[in-house]
């Protein structure tokens, strides 16, 4: 399964405004990268009862040494931050949220506030269900559960949750595209930007994609972290039989993006895993995370 799959179909995309979201088609996938998260299970095919899926792929004794969450978890030698004990702060905003939360789970123990955002309404709606607890709103506890075990603390799942909704204090429509993402409002500057499988969907070109980096960097302090998941060597992916093009990016031409938008690279990983079904031609992920150049924001 392709990694932007889960991430509610149609996104993002390089399309025009008005085939960006096709809001007649309903977001039929709510992992995100968790099929991918568990990099140690196989892939499966997403359906209209994808609320199954996370029992479906988290191993029964998940192995740290191969999972992938997208922010630090204690002893995983996967994840982009596991070098970097200093992304950390008051304000982390998520780009491109999707209507998931498990790339938040770790995040929320080192971030005092959390913004989530996405450019579909329809995902916004998911993720004020789950923060609200409403009726419908998708069931993360396997996922919630992996983690904290992953972390050492799996009895305490249901604290990981509410200490979550707590701190995500708001959420916001987003577009990269836009010189200040979050239009109209306006919001402190972050401490932190995490990104994860969005801009190679949300831009049409290598301009675009270097253009949104500089984009979003306006939401953060100097001296503050970016942390980015994305996908290498892709052309395209399918959800529910429609098929979305995505951006060929490769390590180099994302690291000359992320540097040419004002940031220094820290730590960054390419996992080669290439796609073994026709849902997408991915050939890698990428972690990332990089700071800020200027003076590092007060703790």
């Amino acid at each position: 399964m392709h990694p932007k799959s889960f991430k509610a179909s149609v996104v993002h995309g390089n399309q025009s405004p008005a085939s960006l979201l096709r809001p007649e088609k309903p977001s039929s996938c709510l992992c995100k990268g968790w099929h991918r998260v568990t990099a140690g299970a196989a892939p499966i095919q997403c359906t209209s009862h994808v609320r199954q899926c996370a029992n479906k792929v988290i191993p029964s004794q998940p192995n740290p040494g191969t999972a992938a969450i997208s922010f630090p978890v204690p002893g995983n030698t996967a994840p982009p931050c596991s070098n970097t004990g200093d992304v950390k702060g008051d304000i982390l905003i998520d780009i491109g949220s999707g209507p998931t939360i498990y790339q938040l789970l770790s995040a929320c123990e080192k971030f005092n506030e959390i913004i989530v955002s996405d450019y579909a309404d329809r995902n916004c709606q998911e993720l004020e269900k789950w923060l609200k607890k409403g009726p419908g709103a998708f069931d993360w506890t396997p996922v919630v559960k992996y983690v904290c075990e992953l972390e050492g603390q799996r009895e305490k799942w249901a604290e990981k949750e509410e200490k979550l909704r707590k701190k995500v204090k708001q959420v916001l429509k987003c577009d990269v595209r836009k010189p200040n993402p979050l239009a109209p409002g306006t919001l402190p500057a972050a401490d932190c930007l995490l990104s994860t499988l969005c801009l190679e969907a949300a831009c049409k070109d290598l301009g675009t994609f270097r253009a949104a980096l500089k984009n979003i960097s306006s939401l953060l302090k100097p001296g503050g972290h970016l942390v980015m998941v994305t996908v290498l060597k892709e052309t395209y992916y399918v959800v529910d039989q429609h098929s979305f093009s995505c951006l060929y990016l490769d390590q180099e031409s994302v690291e000359e993006a992320i540097k040419d938008a004002g940031f220094d690279i820290k730590f960054i990983k390419e996992i080669q895993e290439h796609s073994a079904n026709t849902f997408a031609d991915f050939g890698a992920l990428l972690h990332v995370v990089a700071r800020k150049r200027g003076p590092k924001p007060a703790q």
